[in-house]
């Protein structure tokens, strides 16, 4: 699917100089321009190089070609048309662009209003909001609460999900594991409360690009985890006549199954909160724990040891299926 923002033209554009400045034509200005008719002689930049090419009805070094360009971004660049290279105006990548999610922002439009709620959303897809956590249901999820979105094409998004997001309430930064050559599996490292703290996906990608982005603007993992703030492009590794997304999702939940997922998760963490404040405390007093849920940005809220345990209980990368349903 491309993105609707993609737009195409025509342009030309002069050889001769030593700025290439692409203008878009038009029939009218065909017959009013000096490129177009005989009087390009006058010229300077055509009168210097004249010599290299014959005289003709129209300068020589007029050229034209089509390009493409974002109908989105403030700024028009044109870039030449090739059908043979990749691009994520060309795909459905382009739901990952923040010129995209900036312009058209279409999660904003299909966000349930209420939990428990599902609602149709742009091109078919579903959000089901349990116990107030989004779960997308185009997308897969991972044990230690990451998600895989993967296109038609193999082309893979890898981001965090909102439960993750919830729960650290601010990253105070972001950083991203050089991947390796080949197939690998992305990394990530975020500091919560001042505490480094790595996210691995549990299966390889290849060709593994972060989103760079982040490093100055960690806010939009938390401010937007299914969108703008995706962690990791990458493709997924061929493999000879199996489905696209087949290897990709392997191990992975989704749909009503990640749902109850969640669902299991949410009650887990609120017994984890439980037990946590439940405990003695230096003077041997302690706090009744009475039920409730836990409110975002739980993380803000504990110490180096309890944040490393909330995180080795929920996200650390050697997590396995929880099965309670």
């Amino acid at each position: 699917m491309k993105c609707p923002f993609l737009r195409e033209a025509r342009v030309k554009y002069c050889q001769a100089s030593a700025f290439r400045k692409m203008i878009v034509e038009s029939a009218c200005d065909a017959v009013h321009e000096r490129c177009s008719t005989p009087a390009y002689l006058q010229c300077p930049a055509a009168r210097s190089r004249i010599a290299e090419r014959p005289a003709a009805g129209r300068c020589p070094f007029l050229q034209d070609a089509t390009v493409e360009y974002c109908g989105g971004s403030p700024v028009t660049k044109f870039v030449p048309a090739n059908d043979g290279l990749s691009s994520c105006c060309n795909s459905d990548a382009h739901l990952y662009c923040e010129l995209f999610l900036s312009a058209a922002d279409p999660r904003r439009e299909r966000r349930p209003a209420a939990a428990g709620v599902t609602k149709p959303a742009g091109g078919g897809r579903l959000i089901v909001v349990v116990d107030g956590i989004p779960v997308p249901a185009h997308l897969a999820y991972a044990p230690n609460h990451m998600w895989l979105d993967v296109a038609e094409d193999g082309r893979c998004h890898v981001g965090v999900d909102a439960f993750l997001t919830s729960v650290v309430g601010a990253l105070d930064a972001i950083g991203f594991v050089k991947p390796a050559l080949g197939a690998g599996r992305p990394v990530a490292v975020l500091k919560v409360n001042g505490v480094d703290l790595t996210m691995a996906f549990p299966q390889e990608l290849e060709d593994v690009v972060p989103n760079g982005y982040l490093r100055t603007h960690p806010g939009k993992v938390t401010a937007d985890p299914y969108g703008a703030g995706w962690l990791f492009e990458g493709v997924e590794p061929a493999l000879r006549g199996a489905p696209v997304g087949s290897s990709a999702r392997a191990g992975l939940l989704a749909g009503e199954s990640a749902a109850r997922w969640m669902f299991a998760e949410s009650n887990r963490l609120s017994d984890f909160a439980h037990e946590l404040v439940g405990q003695a405390s230096a003077d041997g007093t302690r706090l009744m724990a009475d039920g409730g849920k836990v409110e975002p940005g739980l993380a803000l809220e504990l110490g180096r040891d309890a944040l490393i345990n909330l995180f080795n209980e929920f996200f650390a990368p050697h997590l396995t299926w929880r099965r309670p349903w």
